[in-house]
Formats: C-alpha cells, structure tokens, sequence
C-alpha cells in the first residue's frame, strides 16, 4: 500500500519567520517622531549653550 501525497503542498502564505520583522503601519509618524525629537535636542543645545550652560 502507497501513501499518496497532496501535490500541493499547504503552507500559509503570511507566516513570518523569527528573522523577519513586520513592517510598521505608520512611516511616516515614526519619521515626524524622530524629526520632532531630533530638532528639539537640537534647540535644546543651542539655548543652553547661548545661556552658558553648556560649553560647544
């Protein structure tokens, strides 16, 4: 007796694997967060280096 197999063999088309990671949703507010945060330690530096806080 033969095991006849299916010749299509069943796999789930959006598995993602351990190495994969899913893709965010949203770029463009993970962009507008880090651009926020970015020119606000930017003015940051600059006020506190024209109140003598810190030396550039």
């Amino acid at each position: 007796m033969t095991v006849q197999q299916d010749p299509v063999q069943k796999r789930p088309a959006g598995v993602l694997h351990d190495s994969e990671q899913p893709v965010s949703k949203k770029p463009s507010v993970l962009f507008l967060v880090s651009t926020s945060i970015g020119v606000l330690t930017i003015l940051a530096l600059v006020i506190s280096a024209y109140y003598g806080i810190v030396r550039l």
